[in-house]
């Protein structure tokens, strides 16, 4: 019994650490909307890369198939496209409804594919070339 109530309260702490991540790259993504400065956006796009690397880290995105794969497909869509100039406000919109699905309570897949159409319609690469 009490193994099982530290396993909770991990999930629980777990689950913290992600909703806050995520407000944070809501706070992010709001200032990166406002910057006219590549280089801040490259800043910005960096400091989303390295949160998305750490929640991937978490059990309860590690263990999760659809909630990892959200992870990895906002990575990419950042790190693919950062260096082709300035991201757009919908772009940077549908960035932030990927981190309002990661800490969704429920996640599907479609959703996740859906995801990827509208930021591929957006005009950003969520695959390298070669894949």
């Amino acid at each position: 019994m009490h193994n099982r109530e530290n396993i909770n309260l991990h999930t629980q702490n777990d689950w913290r650490e992600i909703e806050s991540a995520a407000t944070r790259a809501a706070e992010i993504l709001s200032d990166w909307k406002k910057t006219e400065d590549i280089w801040m956006q490259v800043q910005y796009g960096g400091r989303i890369v390295g949160m998305l690397e750490k929640l991937k880290e978490k059990e309860s995105i590690s263990t999760d198939e659809v909630r990892k794969k959200v992870c990895t497909l906002l990575k990419n869509a950042i790190r693919l496209n950062i260096s082709e100039g300035r991201f757009t406000k919908m772009q940077l919109q549908l960035l932030q409804e990927g981190f309002t699905m990661i800490v969704a309570e429920h996640v599907q897949k479609e959703e996740m594919f859906q995801l990827n159409r509208k930021l591929t319609n957006e005009g950003l690469q969520t695959m390298p070339a070669w894949e």
